[in-house]
């Protein structure tokens, strides 16, 4: 009989920051039982993939193999970790399971659209286990950035595997979440075969801070600035959100929630019970006549997100509200790569409206939800483990921390999207699985090779040309029409003349049967548009060209 073997498999989330999507498979070859942890997206930008609304993982492997699949398991309830479950499961028809905060969140997207959510389990925390096939799996409470994120302990006749997901391990606020070290002690009652663990701040040497060590700063800056005072910080992590609002209340401010992932994320803790201590909360419409010093808004949009609560208060005004000189804004946060941009639009928009910015450049007012490389030094010798898999980070975080592994005297490798790696060897074994991506785009999911933004990104770059031909009843009787879109000459309009005498000058050079070939002559005016305004314009646009009343 074949020997089974034990495989770990990213198809999102190892060499970038979101989209998390990780595969186990154990058994024979070909035909391994398998275990998805995760469903998250990645967010677009208009640099790479204008008008798409989310990124997420191609998922063609693994409905090839949907009838091998024994489940999804969810680590946490942040957007690149289970923003694409309820298409992901709805593709794939497997059960998911997660801790009730988790499963709150991820029944509303199931609702969003208007999908049964059956499928949703809830799971309590170790020492509970979910056995799907040959794998059992219990849900490690660890401290993070939002409430009940669990690292996933993974047993399977082949040994334990222990999937970190995102974690630190200072205490926080919240008792439920503090880094537990007898419950890491306790899963060592079997031989840890592997760490797949979180890399995100694998270069940040200082040891890291609990939630707590912000309350001060936080209270001070807020009891002593004057006007108006918003603050914005991931909408998660509900113990931030709370302390800003407890600082709000202690210096006599009343608070409002602008955004709708501040009212999702907050109804959500206090439903599942994470929470009962919140400051009260004014309605947006009662507090726009209270005076600017008594208040504390509390927004979206710490990633400069176009349509965020924050972004739109920087170009003037939100639900009536508007921050004026001498007001006050705070990013309780921090950038995630790539989004720099972003943040720095809005920031610029605030300070040259004379409104102070706080941002989080000394650490005084953001903590981490990811462990630092004293923290991941800790845990490696902590557990043992006989191989080290870094994942949730970019390319660079990977093999840094498998560098750190081997200065700690541990075996490591590194996985990237797409790679296969037998965990019981260490060895890379093929690419069996493709990682790509695919893009929600409005209501419609398409491939990432579909040509659709490679479209919108030519003609952003070069403008557009529409060109429609009508043959009267002779072949050699035509009428053209033209119009050039985002393609700026100083020409008063003349352009689209010169284009349609281009046009005019290609047709008379075609023969009859030349003419009658409808993609020869489609690709001949096309040239022909092209070069006229390349030409005139230093441009190649895009052309697109109707042919009518050929017979």
């Amino acid at each position: 009989m074949a020997k089974n073997r034990l495989f770990y498999l990213p198809l999102g989330g190892a060499g970038e920051i979101g989209m998390n999507m990780y595969v186990y498979g154990y058994g024979q070859k070909g035909r391994e039982r398998l275990l998805v942890v995760d469903a998250g997206i990645a967010f677009p930008d208009m640099e790479t993939t204008p008008g798409i609304d989310h990124v997420m993982p191609d998922i063609a492997w693994l409905q090839e193999r949907a009838e091998r699949i024994e489940g999804i398991f969810l680590s946490h309830a942040h957007e690149d970790h289970v923003g694409a479950i309820a298409r992901i499961q709805t593709c794939l028809g497997v059960p998911v399971y997660a801790r009730a905060f988790t499963a709150h969140l991820a029944w509303q997207k199931f609702e969003e659209m208007q999908l049964e959510s059956d499928c949703l389990h809830v799971v309590d925390a170790s020492p509970a286990r979910v056995n799907a096939g040959p794998f059992s799996v219990g849900f490690l409470p660890v401290p993070h950035s939002i409430p009940e994120a669990s690292s996933l302990v993974i047993d399977c006749p082949a040994g334990r595997i222990v999937h970190t997901g995102d974690f630190k391990l200072n205490s926080s606020l919240s008792e439920e979440a503090m880094f537990s070290h007898a419950g890491w002690k306790d899963i060592r009652d079997s031989e840890i075969l592997a760490l797949i663990c979180d890399s995100t701040n694998v270069f940040v040497k200082s040891e890291g801070r609990a939630e707590s060590s912000l309350t001060a700063a936080l209270t001070q800056l807020i009891a002593d600035s004057d006007g108006m005072v918003a603050a914005t910080t991931f909408a998660s992590n509900i113990t931030r959100v709370r302390q800003l609002a407890q600082a709000g209340a202690r210096a006599g401010r009343s608070v409002v929630l602008l955004g709708r992932a501040m009212l999702r994320m907050t109804s959500a803790a206090v439903d599942c019970g994470i929470v009962d201590d919140f400051p009260p909360f004014l309605a947006p419409e009662s507090a726009l006549g209270m005076k600017r010093h008594k208040l504390l808004l509390l927004t979206t949009g710490s990633q400069g997100e176009l349509r965020s609560a924050s972004a739109q208060l920087s170009h003037g005004n939100f639900r009536g509200f508007r921050l004026i000189a001498g007001d006050t804004f705070l990013l309780s946060s921090k950038t995630i790569p790539g989004n720099e941009l972003s943040v720095a639009r809005v920031v610029n928009r605030f300070a040259s409206a004379g409104i102070r910015v706080i941002d989080d450049d000394e650490g005084a007012f953001h903590v981490s939800g990811h462990a630092n490389r004293p923290d991941l030094t800790h845990l490696q010798k902590l557990l043992s483990p006989r191989l080290v898999v870094p994942m949730h980070g970019e390319y660079r975080h990977l093999v840094g921390h498998a560098e750190l592994a081997r200065e700690n005297g541990f075996r490591a490798t590194v996985v990237g999207n797409g790679k296969m790696a037998d965990l019981q060897s260490g060895e890379i074994v093929g690419e069996d699985g493709v990682a790509g991506r695919t893009y929600l785009d409005g209501t419609s999911v398409i491939s990432a090779q579909s040509g659709v933004v490679r479209d919108r990104l030519r003609m952003a770059r070069d403008g557009m040309v529409s060109v429609s031909i009508n043959f009267a009843t002779r072949r050699r009787e035509i009428e053209i029409a033209a119009k050039c879109k985002g393609i700026y000459t100083g020409l008063n309009g003349q352009l689209d003349e010169f284009v349609i005498d281009a046009i005019d000058d290609c047709v008379g050079r075609l023969n009859d049967s030349e003419m009658a070939d409808e993609e020869r002559l489609e690709r001949e005016v096309s040239i022909a548009v092209r070069r006229e305004i390349s030409a005139r314009c230093g441009k190649r646009p895009m052309v697109s060209v109707l042919l009518t009343g050929m017979s």
